[in-house]
């Protein structure tokens, strides 16, 4: 099996959120092969959009200061849900 096969089939919340530079769009889908719906349907399910929403939407650019710590996990919840995979590993997912 290919490596690109196996990293295609895998998905990861880390426990510190990463976040590229670009647009919330990029960093809720940074292959870039969901549709706009599927972004703010993912959004909307960790109660992000709104927020967001009145931001810029997903042309808003993601500096380090547009979210609180809890928002930046919920971001990567988000992208989590964007991508379509048979493995989810969460880093730490019941630390305090």
């Amino acid at each position: 099996m290919s490596r690109s096969h196996v990293r295609s089939r895998l998905n990861t919340i880390p426990q510190q959120a990463f976040f590229l530079h670009g647009t919330v769009r990029l960093n809720a889908n940074p292959e870039g092969n969901a549709p706009d719906k599927v972004l703010i349907e993912a959004l909307q399910a960790v109660n992000l959009w709104s927020y967001l929403e009145s931001r810029g939407g997903l042309d808003a650019d993601m500096s380090e200061d547009i979210f609180s710590h809890g928002q930046q996990q919920l971001c990567c919840l988000a992208r989590a849900l964007c991508k379509r995979c048979s493995i989810l590993i969460m880093d730490e997912a019941t630390s305090r």
